[in-house]
């Protein structure tokens, strides 16, 4: 009897630790998940910075940074509302107006990355950079294992987060508050106007929700603090620029200098390097991003979709944009990518009346 007990409690142990190894699993993959979209998030908000809000509103892009805060939040309260509803079959559907932000996205960070590309390494062309950084991301992330371009994003966090500080605080760049007068710059109209442009890039905060398994514990516990991380690095490099005045509105500079802007002027030329760095693995990190998402998505949705044939589908637009006009990247960011937000409203939207729908409000869910 006393060893049939002890059979029975070994039992019960094995069960109840591989349901813990189960959850623990879930829970580090939605981790992973959550870091890659706010590495995406984090790429497009600072590119907004250095290739359209400084020029437009220089000491006052700091003001213009922290109105994100509002559409950052906004969007996040609705698909917080509307998260048990992305995993059912019809939300995998809604969740497919999120593609065209996705292929926005990876023209951006194609253009940009082949550009940094081509300033780290003058003697590359333009069309090898791109169709080298393409064909990387196209190999890394078919051949990368289930979850493991999220994995990757999660061992790279606290590197990215070092080389952003070194890139501002640290970057010995003769900052200086006299910079920041007048407070109200050109007046908080052009701010505000400013800000509006970049509310497009504040619809990566669905990712967050959208991805198969990111949401996951997000129904308790401080989640409302991971939309505040990209936002706080936006603000972090906004307000920098302000107080540096890399270069003055109108010159004429390649977007590879635009992203090196604040370490060309420091004392030392190891901080150009190391801002160099940070470019090129956040562009990386996000590029590829790009592309596991939209397989991810796409293939939810459509289950049949080969995946290789998804991650073209992805890719292939930004590759199209980065050889068509790689110079360009500044004008197609300002006349497409505010649009983004509208996708990613809609489709918030059309998951929270799904919710609204389910038994019990989706309580359960």
């Amino acid at each position: 009897m006393i060893a049939w007990w002890k059979r029975a409690r070994q039992t019960r142990t094995d069960v109840h630790s591989q349901q813990a190894a189960a959850e623990s699993r879930r829970r580090g993959t939605a981790l992973a998940y959550r870091t890659l979209a706010c590495a995406q998030l984090t790429a497009q908000l600072m590119l907004w910075v250095s290739l359209y809000a400084y020029d437009r509103t220089l000491q006052t892009v700091w003001q213009a940074a922290a109105l994100q805060a509002l559409p950052l939040y906004a969007l996040y309260a609705l698909w917080r509302r509307g998260a048990p509803a992305a995993g059912t079959r019809a939300g995998a559907w809604w969740c497919l107006l999120l593609l065209p932000c996705l292929a926005l996205d990876g023209m951006a960070l194609l253009c940009a990355l082949s550009a940094h590309m081509s300033e780290l390494i003058p003697a590359a062309s333009p069309v090898s950079c791109t169709l080298s950084a393409g064909g990387a991301a196209l190999v890394t992330v078919l051949l990368a294992r289930r979850n493991g371009v999220a994995y990757g994003a999660y061992a790279l966090r606290w590197l990215l987060a070092a080389l952003l500080l070194l890139a501002t605080v640290l970057v010995n760049a003769r900052a200086d508050t006299v910079r920041l007068w007048p407070f109200w710059g050109q007046g908080p109209g052009v701010t505000a106007l400013t800000a509006l442009g970049g509310v497009g890039g504040a619809w990566g905060v669905a990712l967050l929700f959208a991805l198969p398994g990111a949401s996951a514990g997000q129904e308790r516990g401080r989640s409302w603090l991971w939309p505040l991380a990209p936002w706080a690095a936006l603000m972090l490099w906004a307000l920098w620029h302000a107080l540096v005045w890399p270069w003055q509105p109108g010159d004429a500079l390649t977007v590879g200098e635009r992203l090196t802007g604040l370490a060309r002027h420091s004392s030392s030329i190891a901080f150009l390097e190391l801002t160099g760095v940070f470019w090129l693995l956040l562009l990386i990190v996000a590029l590829f991003g790009v592309l596991d998402a939209g397989e991810k998505i796409l293939c939810r949705a459509l289950p049949r979709t080969p995946r290789p044939v998804a991650v073209l589908a992805m890719l292939a637009p930004a590759l199209a944009a980065a050889l068509a006009w790689p110079s360009g990247l500044a004008d197609a960011a300002a006349a497409l990518l505010p649009y983004r937000a509208a996708l990613s409203l809609s489709a918030g939207i059309g998951l929270a009346v799904m919710r609204a729908r389910m038994p019990g409000g989706g309580e359960g869910a």
